[in-house]
């Protein structure tokens, strides 16, 4: 042995004797790489069930959904934030001494929900009961919350004022400490039972479990209280050096991670792994993003822990969130903080077996480690160079557990051994022969491949040799089958087919070794230097190289070889497994892919997902008993859970966020019950996926409106305008890859009445009133017919009157008595005269009595015929003038009501102007009012209306000296205007200087039609 192998001896003699990894390693998230999360004074963050992360600090809550953040400020310096819950399902409340806020929806925020009183004092701290309504811890008691009426009811009462710094839940039971009592309380929600243990004065208070309490005071102390045997004791501290605890062991936080576990902050110390059942500590090792990283703690309270198993680290140096190593990618290696670089080759790991305890074994190049998954800590046996009876060489290509009393360990190199974990001593197996022997050691283990039962596979590189477990021996097969197979694989398949993968190729034989059929992919521009291949289906095989390969076995046998996942561009492929949910995967340079057959989609998980290795190790992927996938890489090992991971990868909680009624938030409700006119209706939705979200696709649906699903294209946000009456239901969809699309498991439902006047009974009433109308209608236009042909009857009947009025008895009597006296008296002249104008009077009285209208210059030569006769028999006596308004200058195309001037002409004769003596006279005049309408002035110099009454017979008196025939006229005109009582006429007395009547004077209003 030279001299260099002399010093490696020694060294890894040295190293061999340690156990490494007993930092225990988790991986972290971050929530503040760019989302614009203000991290100073971060005192409570939580994860509510729809997805959301709230983060608290002393004046302002932060609403983040994996691409922003919205702001709500609601406390300020002398008014701090307390304490964040979510009750009721989905409700978020915030605490402030003197108030509770409530969440309404983005576009409100937040809004004061309750209010101290005397009965309560003031708020301390928030939890939830059983049914997951809102505890209040005030000072003067527990309270309960009801949303419903928005009332609180007393829990337990305090006995004292008191201030308190802490309010716990653990199961069904409530903790509290009170900083003046000195007591820390537990009160059983089940059974309302209290029970108590003084501890001195502590500033926070961590639950352990059901029993024990951990109190943080002054003076960086933690003590622990055990509730029920009312026993105080200091934590186990007997792992940590005395300079670790120099300075005192104080605890700020703490999160449980399982039944067992919990995670631990020490303030100033880091985080460390509590084991409950041993009292141990372990140191926690924090990654992110494949790097190391240090949380400094204070003595403020640095973990929050969601209600659904979340673990959040605060710090100056960002916001953290703690994955579950069952819900996300996890790595291990082989080394610690205490290892130097010289030994970085054991983390390059080249294949997996597992023990009947699961501990998973690992082949690596620098010897071999067993990881213990439970405890996940890790041990690593390295060579001792020379040595004839233990490892003795670096590099390690296979291992495959035997039973859990021996393990087959394949050195590349110089011996095969049969490794005793227990006794950890090892030993050669036999061989069926010392030129076996030769042979096997002589050549390149590569690969060991359990065949069944006892029998195992070795690929060599001149050879394929037998393993006999029961036995321990090697030998070869009845004859030496492919030689110079340079086997990098060996594949089991369903069939029981024995599959060698090799550059050149891969050959399919049966369980002795015959050859079933040859399969060349270098043909399709393939290089299989190092290959890994699954059974896709029956017949059907992936394979990847340079590329990824389908392999369609025909029924005769023949391979059908093609490329698949042209996509997938630049990738350089190591390893492919198929799980026992029939998930896909593969691993590349760039990540891992989640490959979809039946899609022919993938899906990249990188470093964003915490993916520590940027480079596999060719070969087989490993599943263990409990479901656990192991990918082989340069740095460590890459393992994960698929059914946990793929669910919180894909799975999208899709819930509504805002609802807006005519361009006005609203609360969210499941249903709304609108009028006609609030019909403008936005919804919006959201899928929070922490930095994963920018890929989220949505799409919705309104039924009653939408027959199928509509795409949102990449809007959240929808809108309708104009939604008529009817019910409708919303519902929303998002996937991440659109492909698999989730519900937001809840609806909307709108109904929108209908407008009053849209309804069946506004119809039957339109119908009703309708038909009420047209009755209506109908019986009046047969009213108006009657009224109608009434009044023209009684127009008939007044004009005939009026025709009698006008050439009365009386006049005709006079006219014919003057003829008479013309005629006895032999005045020819004067008779012929007096015969000519009385029968062209007659004459255009009876035309005019034709019609109800006749032309005023018509009127007024009848008046004029009229007053002649009248002359002729007064004589000299009488005398008459007509004045006409200039403004009345087509007398002949205006029209007025027949018969209506000569009645007063003649009544101004008979009762005023026949009983005075001397000189008598009327005087007649036209004057035009407007378009419309004129007056018709006419005045005697008669004895006037009193005298006119006294001479008059009594049983002959008519008031105001009104002749039937005047009645007869007031009446047609009230008929043709449409008035009963238009005041149309108008008779007044005139009298001289000194008092004595002088006459009458008649103004009739007439009214002006043109004739046309």
């Amino acid at each position: 042995m030279d001299f260099k192998n002399i010093l490696w001896f020694v060294f890894m003699s040295f190293f061999a004797m340690r156990i490494h990894c007993q930092v225990v390693q988790y991986e972290l998230g971050r929530l503040t790489n760019g989302q614009n999360i203000i991290q100073s004074e971060i005192s409570e963050v939580i994860k509510d069930s729809k997805n959301y992360h709230w983060i608290m600090t002393p004046d302002m809550v932060q609403k983040y959904d994996g691409i922003e953040t919205k702001y709500y400020k609601l406390g300020y310096i002398k008014s701090r934030l307390y304490d964040i819950e979510e009750a009721n399902g989905g409700q978020i409340f915030v605490l402030k001494w003197e108030k509770i806020f409530h969440y309404v929806n983005d576009d409100i925020g937040f809004k004061v929900q309750i209010q101290t009183s005397t009965v309560t004092g003031r708020f301390l701290r928030l939890s939830t009961d059983l049914d997951g309504k809102l505890l209040i811890l005030c000072e003067k008691g527990i309270f309960r919350y009801n949303e419903f009426n928005q009332s609180l009811s007393l829990v337990h009462p305090c006995h004292q004022f008191s201030n308190f710094s802490t309010f716990e839940k653990f199961e069904h039971f409530i903790y509290w400490h009170n900083t003046k009592s000195k007591k820390t309380y537990r009160l059983d929600l089940k059974s309302q039972a209290l029970d108590s243990i003084s501890v001195p004065a502590s500033r926070h208070i961590f639950v352990v479990n059901k029993d024990q309490v951990w109190h943080s005071k002054g003076g960086n102390i933690t003590i622990s209280a055990d509730i029920t045997s009312k026993s105080l004791k200091p934590l186990n501290v007997k792992q940590f050096d005395q300079k670790f605890l120099s300075e005192g062991l104080f605890v700020s936080g703490i999160c449980k991670l399982d039944s067992r576990y919990l995670l631990v902050a020490l303030a100033f110390k880091g985080y460390h792994l509590y084991d409950t059942h041993d009292d141990s500590f372990k140191k926690v090792s924090l990654l992110y993003q494949n790097k190391k990283v240090s949380i400094q703690n204070s003595e403020n309270k640095s973990i929050s822990c969601g209600a659904y198993g979340q673990s959040y680290l605060h710090s100056y140096e960002g916001l953290y969130v703690l994955l579950d190593p069952k819900k996300s990618f996890k790595h291990f290696a082989f080394n610690n903080d205490d290892q130097p670089e010289s030994v970085e080759s054991s983390n390059t790991i080249r294949g997996f077996s597992e023990d009947s305890y699961g501990n998973i074994w690992v082949a690596t190049t620098n010897g071999f480690g067993v990881w213990n998954v439970k405890k996940r800590t890790a041990k690593m046996y390295f060579p001792k160079p020379g040595a004839t009876n233990y490892l003795n060489y670096f590099s390690v290509r296979s291992i495959q557990v035997l039973d859990n009393k021996r393990i087959l360990v394949c050195q590349s190199e110089k011996d095969i051994w049969i490794f005793n974990p227990k006794l950890e001593t090892f030993k050669p197996p036999n061989f069926q022969n010392t030129n076996i022997k030769k042979s096997f050691l002589e050549s390149f283990k590569n690969r060991i491949g359990k065949i069944s039962g006892n029998l195992f596979l070795i690929t060599c590189s001149d050879s394929v040799y037998f393993f006999d477990s029961k036995t321990e021996t090697i030998y070869l097969h009845h004859d030496k089958r492919y030689p110079n197979l340079g086997a990098n694989s060996i594949y089991l398949d369903m069939s029981k087919r024995i599959w060698f993968l090799s550059p050149k190729g891969l050959i399919a034989t049966d369980q002795n070794l015959a050859e079933l059929f040859k399969v060349k992919v270098e043909e399709n521009g393939n290089k299989l230097s190092h290959f890994s291949m699954i059974e896709v289906t029956k017949d059907t095989f992936w394979a990847v190289g340079d590329n990824i390969i389908e392999i369609t076995i025909t029924k005769d046998q023949k391979p059908c070889v093609v490329n698949i996942f042209d996509d997938i561009k630049n990738a350089v492929f190591y390893n492919l497994h198929k799980d026992r949910l029939g998930n896909i995967w593969t691993t590349t340079a760039s990540g891992i892919y989640l490959l979809n057959r039946d899609k022919m989609s993938f899906e990249l998980y990188n470093k964003s997902n915490n993916i520590h290795n940027q480079k596999y190790n060719y070969g087989h992927a490993f599943e263990s008993s409990d479901g656990l996938v192991y990918f082989p890489g340069f740095n460590g090992v890459t393992y994960f859970d698929p059914s946990k991971f793929i669910t919180t990868k894909e799975k999208l909680i899709v819930h509504f966020t805002s609802f807006k009624i005519n361009g006005k938030s609203t609360m969210l409700n499941k249903s709304y019950d609108l009028s006609y006119d609030q019909n403008d209706i936005e919804i919006s939705f959201k899928a929070p996926v922490i930095n994963s979200n920018q890929g989220v696709k949505y799409k919705y649906r309104m039924k009653g409106l939408d027959p199928e699903w509509k795409l949102s294209n990449g809007v959240n946000t929808i809108r309708f305008s104009t939604l008529r009456a009817g019910t409708y239901v919303f519902s929303a969809s998002a996937s991440a890859d659109g492909h698999i699309w989730y519900d937001t498991g809840t609806t909307i439902t709108i109904n929108i009445s209908p407008a009053f006047y849209t309804t069946w009974w506004f119809y039957t009433l339109i119908f009703a009133g309708f038909i009420a109308l047209s009755y209506y209608f109908v019986k009046r236009y047969i009213n108006n017919l009657k009224r109608k042909s009434k009044i023209k009857q009684q127009l008939t009947d007044l004009e005939i009157k009026a025709l009698r009025s006008q050439m009365n008895p009386h006049f005709i009597f006079n006219a014919l008595n003057s003829i008479q006296f013309f005629v006895f008296n032999k005045d020819v002249d004067t008779a012929n005269l007096y015969i000519s104008k009385f029968s062209k009077l007659l004459r255009l009285v009876l035309n005019s009595s034709e019609s109800p209208w006749i032309p005023l210059g018509e009127e007024i030569e009848i008046i004029q015929l009229y007053l002649d006769i009248e002359a002729l028999r007064f004589g000299d006596e009488l005398t008459y003038k007509i004045e006409v308004d200039d403004a009345l200058d087509d007398i002949d195309d205006m029209l007025i009501p027949s018969m209506i001037i000569q009645p007063f002409i003649e009544n101004s004769i008979k009762h005023g102007l026949s009983s005075k003596e001397g000189a008598k006279t009327i005087r007649i005049i036209m004057t035009k009012v407007n378009d419309e309408s004129f007056i018709c002035s006419i005045s005697d110099n008669g004895i006037g209306r009193n005298l006119s009454n006294q001479i008059k017979d009594q049983q002959q008196k008519l008031e105001f000296h009104k002749s039937m025939g005047m009645k007869l006229i007031e009446d047609r005109l009230n008929i043709i205007s449409g008035q009963k009582t238009l005041n149309n006429i108008q008779i007044m007395d005139m009298f001289d200087a000194k008092g004595h009547a002088s006459g009458t004077r008649v103004d009739i209003l007439f009214p002006i039609k043109l004739n046309i």
